[in-house]
């Protein structure tokens, strides 16, 4: 879903841009911020009309889609909170996460990356 206010494009799935943009920080727009889980960096995206407005910002995800175009920096690599352990990550759509988590029943890839801590 993509909507406009003003001059923002807002195109995150449940209007967290929008109510960031409009509400917690409004009016600011050399802000900085960090995409946990970033997906598709223009489908879908928490991040982008922020960056639009002129904030700055690191995105993090092992699964990454349409980053050509984007300014924020971009972390593929994901570490656990336990040294040594080793975490499977796998690309299920707009669902992909860590690997113990997801619904197997449905998957739509299966393919995965491991990441050491």
């Amino acid at each position: 879903m993509k909507q406009t206010l003003g001059f923002a494009k807002f195109c995150s799935q449940f209007g967290h841009d929008k109510w960031i943009v409009g509400v917690v920080f409004l009016g600011v727009k050399d802000g900085y911020c960090l995409d946990i889980g970033a997906g598709d960096a223009e489908r879908y995206s928490n991040s982008k009309a922020l960056e639009n407005l002129g904030c700055s910002g690191i995105a993090v995800e092992p699964f990454p889609a349409n980053w050509e175009q984007r300014k924020c920096l971009l972390f593929k690599e994901v570490r656990s909170g336990k040294k040594g352990e080793t975490v499977e990550f796998r690309a299920a759509g707009l669902a992909g996460g860590i690997d113990p988590y997801l619904d197997h029943r449905k998957d739509d890839a299966r393919h995965s990356l491991l990441f050491d801590s």
